[in-house]
């Protein structure tokens, strides 16, 4: 997963050969469209502005809109890791 590490190498990116990430999608009422253009690739995709918060038993805890400020971000994800480290 090149794309994903091109971010940060400690980032995990998803991905699945049949419809299992549509049914994740839709769980999280996020979006993904491809549009063929001409460009180097031959399409650009349109998706999901959003980082969801998910906790440790796999429970939507948050979704942050794009222009969230990250502070808002650890904020609550500091509060999900000391609630589970306890």
């Amino acid at each position: 997963m090149r794309y994903v590490a091109g971010f940060d190498e400690r980032f995990i990116g998803a991905r699945s050969e049949d419809d299992t990430y549509r049914t994740v999608m839709q769980q999280f009422g996020a979006v993904a469209v491809r549009q063929d253009v001409d460009s180097a690739l031959g399409y650009l995709m349109d998706h999901t502005a959003s980082v969801f918060l998910v906790d440790p038993e796999g429970r939507w805890l948050s979704r942050y809109t794009f222009g969230t400020p990250y502070e808002d971000i650890l904020h609550d994800v500091r509060l999900v890791l000391e609630a589970y480290s306890a």
